[in-house]
């Protein structure tokens, strides 16, 4: 009996060590999905009680769902009045594969010991894919893009805004992955007339945006909120009119964004993003006598638009 004491305690030594790494390694998202093929004899426990023994050893592994790619645990027991055997086959994701087989008095003991031996093979798997994805994800990336938008607030109609933009984002894919951007926005000219002159008016404003997280339901799209603050100026000139004059008045505002972004490519990023901003000072441009309103900045403004960037692998 002294050669199975010994085994036992060479295995609850290694739970004892991949746990303790799998509590201290990253924390970035990393479950190993599992699939159970199982046979046995009619005396031993069932397929759904080997399972719950694989679940309440493994710490970081959990079944696979429908046709989702996972390693499989092939189990065969046979059992005997006198004597039980289990073959455990474990197949890795990507085709590796290596065979654990186990005599024992009991079906039982059996089932109890290729379920740990799963578990903690389970678990390196999980330590070893965080281990990995730390060093990959580590840090942060920069990348530069140009955008177009189509911005209401900013004149008296909707305009067309060009917005070249610099950002810097975390690596990591789990969805704490905060992002942060600048952008340099700047208006077509937009004139409007009324009965005393013509207006035109141009916006010209530094956007910085703050994306703390981002959804990835798969593996080159994303979804990221965001929220941005603006200052630049508002430009508006007078012609045509008695008295033209011109004024420049502070912009400032702040709001929200999503952002939907698509990476075909390792590098290449193309984006469409959508979102709404309140001025925080609503400058009113008019002509002077009579006083006759040409443009005042509304309390509320949308904007929407798609960009193409790059960014640094």
């Amino acid at each position: 009996m002294l050669p199975i004491r010994s085994a036992g305690a060479r295995r609850r030594r290694s739970a004892f060590a991949t746990s303790l790494a799998l509590l201290f390694a990253s924390p970035a998202r990393a479950e190993e999905p599992f699939r159970v093929h199982y046979e046995a004899s009619p005396s031993c426990p069932d397929r759904e009680a080997f399972a719950a023994e694989v679940l309440s050893r493994a710490v970081g592994s959990r079944p696979a769902r429908n046709d989702e790619a996972a390693t499989e645990l092939a189990v065969r027991i046979e059992a005997t009045a006198e004597h039980a055997e289990g073959i455990l086959v474990f197949g890795i994701r990507g085709g590796q594969a290596w065979t654990r087989r186990v005599p024992a008095r009991t079906c039982g003991e059996v089932v109890s010991a290729l379920a740990l031996i799963a578990a903690l093979s389970l678990d390196r798997l999980v330590v070893a894919e965080r281990q990995t994805g730390s060093t990959e994800r580590a840090g942060w990336t920069a990348g530069a893009g140009i955008g177009a938008l189509v911005s209401t607030a900013v004149s008296p109609k909707a305009t067309l805004v060009v917005a070249p933009s610099v950002e810097t984002t975390a690596r990591r894919g789990n969805l704490w992955a905060p992002a942060i951007r600048l952008n340099v926005l700047r208006s077509l000219s937009q004139e409007v007339g009324t009965a005393l002159g013509t207006a035109r008016f141009v916006w010209t404003s530094a956007r910085l945006e703050f994306c703390p997280s981002r959804w990835a339901p798969g593996g080159t799209v994303s979804l990221r909120p965001c929220a941005l603050f603006e200052l630049g100026s508002l430009a508006g000139d007078g012609s045509e009119a008695r008295e033209p004059q011109s004024r420049v008045a502070l912009w400032s505002a702040g709001g929200i964004v999503a952002r939907f972004d698509w990476l075909p490519f390792e590098s290449v990023i193309f984006e469409a993003f959508a979102g709404a901003f309140a001025p925080f000072n609503r400058a009113r441009f008019f002509f002077a006598s009579p006083d006759t309103t040409a443009f005042q900045v509304p309390a509320v403004g949308a904007f929407g638009g798609a960009a193409l960037g790059m960014r640094l692998p």
